[in-house]
């Protein structure tokens, strides 16, 4: 049984580091969460776009939450990555928002992206 749980655990932890990898901004939500829809408003308000996965829409969901919350040390949601790491939840983003530092964070991210996409050009 053991083995099982641990290769559940890993295609689930895989999941969440390939997601939180995928874009600037990964919101990991439930539909009908209140401070997942207020989280999505203030990134909607800043004009930042995101990436949302609604657990309670995958089959998988709650084993992926219990591996999101063994990964990030809390079991609610919304989980919020910027730039691949967990910033916490929703009063860990607004907290950012308001000291100012939010976009700051966001567009770090923003300047990897550009750097890594520009075209290698190979020596002559």
């Amino acid at each position: 049984m053991g083995l099982v749980t641990s290769l559940f655990s890993s295609n689930e932890k895989l999941f969440i580091k390939e997601t939180a990898d995928s874009d600037c901004v990964v919101i990991f939500s439930k539909t009908d969460c209140g401070y997942c829809k207020w989280v999505k408003r203030i990134f909607k308000d800043l004009q930042v776009p995101y990436t949302s996965i609604e657990l309670n829409k995958l089959q998988n969901g709650d084993q992926v939450m219990k591996v999101l919350g063994k990964m990030t040390g809390e079991y609610t949601v919304p989980r919020i990555f910027i730039n691949s790491q967990c910033v916490g939840g929703s009063t860990e983003v607004n907290d950012l928002r308001q000291k100012g530092t939010l976009l700051e964070t966001i567009s770090k991210c923003k300047q990897r992206q550009k750097i890594n996409s520009q075209p290698v050009m190979a020596a002559t």
